[in-house]
């Protein structure tokens, strides 16, 4: 009966036109997207189908159409393989088998204890060529040629002799637990994202992990607001860290606006037009609620108190404010202010990110963990 109800009413609000909705709302109502057949559907930022296993995924696949189209900025960002949720949607008849796919595109190594050792594609020209057919690429160079390119400009900050202390006895613990012998070879166990994630903390705030400690970064962001005299975007993986930096600017006369994922829609929307209209210092966001869709190019200035776990995070949180205006379609060059600690993961971190662009988790192997974090 439930089904019944909310198909017709379905059809009797969105008889024809356009529906324009959210990722989340495929998982939320599921039936209102798959009980019905369409004539086109358009995934933008089709790369939230990249986990295969997900009930968004499973919901897009599901979806009956008689047209289908695709975008993103970021087809995959780890492997291959990624691309096939995407590509199962637009030619279901032709990707139907996932481990196929894999086999003829990713160069791995099978795990000990199971999973695999991304190394990249298998043959890259193949994949290119398989693709070619139905890919239209555009970079954002050729859509807004006149766009100037993207400066990124690190701040560097140092922890204090106490802070130091600290933090390498967090990394020698990570280590610890990380590690188990078995002749010379390292095996990593289960929690090591858990425990990088203590590390990441403590470098954006001790306090985050009830450290006595004060922040080393917030007073380099305070320092660099006062220094741009503009308004500035400031992207965080951690929603705490965002409201503890919140009070620590009001506390110095800085006015701020936050979006993060339990914001409503509307007050999303009145955070961002406060911050265009230049009324907030500064527009706190986390990366899982504002790094895509948004338009927050105006001033052209951003940074990051973590750096994200991946290129595409990196890539696509700077595309909020490296665009054209909303509106006015007015250029504005961009500056990026990640602000990093020194002789710490971050420095290596950002190291990879910026040459190789190879996505975080990607470096979470066996032979190259250290090299990171050691």
């Amino acid at each position: 009966a439930r089904r019944t109800t909310l198909d017709q009413y379905v059809q009797a609000q969105f008889p024809v036109g356009w529906i324009i909705a959210h990722w989340e709302s495929l998982v939320l109502v599921p039936e209102a997207y798959t009980r019905r057949r369409w004539d086109a559907v358009i995934l933008d930022e089709a790369h939230q189908t990249q986990n295969r296993k997900t009930e968004r995924t499973s919901v897009v696949l599901d979806l009956k159409a008689d047209a289908r189209m695709a975008m993103t900025g970021h087809p995959y960002w780890r492997a291959p393989d990624q691309l096939f949720p995407i590509l199962r949607f637009l030619h279901p008849e032709r990707y139907r088998s996932y481990w196929l796919f894999f086999w003829l595109h990713v160069r791995a190594t099978p795990r000990v204890f199971g999973g695999f050792d991304i190394e990249g594609p298998r043959r890259p020209k193949l994949l290119q060529w398989e693709l070619s057919p139905f890919t239209l690429r555009r970079t954002k160079r050729r859509v807004w040629p006149h766009l100037p390119a993207i400066t990124r400009t690190p701040r560097i900050v140092t922890l204090t002799m106490t802070g130091r202390r600290e933090y390498e006895k967090l990394r020698k613990q990570f280590f610890a637990e990380l590690k188990t012998l078995q002749g010379t070879r390292t095996l990593a166990i289960p929690s090591m994202l858990a425990r990088t994630m203590r590390m990441r903390q403590y470098l954006v705030d001790p306090g985050l992990l009830d450290a006595s400690e004060a922040s080393v970064k917030y007073p380099e962001l305070l320092a660099l607001m006062d220094e741009i005299q503009q308004p500035i975007v400031v992207f965080s993986s951690f929603k705490q860290a965002l409201m503890r930096f919140a009070a620590y600017a009001k506390r110095a006369g800085k006015s701020v606006a936050m979006v993060t994922g339990d914001v409503r829609e509307r007050d999303r929307e009145l955070a961002k037009q406060r911050f265009l209209r230049g009324d907030a210092d500064a527009l706190l966001v986390t990366l899982g609620a504002g790094s895509e869709s948004m338009n927050y190019g105006k001033y052209g200035y951003i940074s990051h108190l973590d750096l994200p776990w991946t290129a595409r995070d990196l890539q696509q949180s700077e595309g909020r404010v490296d665009r054209p205006e909303e509106g006015t379609g007015a250029l504005v060059p961009t500056t990026s202010h990640p602000i990093i600690v020194a002789d710490s993961y971050e420095e290596r971190m950002q190291e990879k990110l910026n040459s190789s662009h190879s996505g975080f988790k990607s470096v979470f192997t066996v032979d190259q963990l250290e090299d990171l974090f050691g």
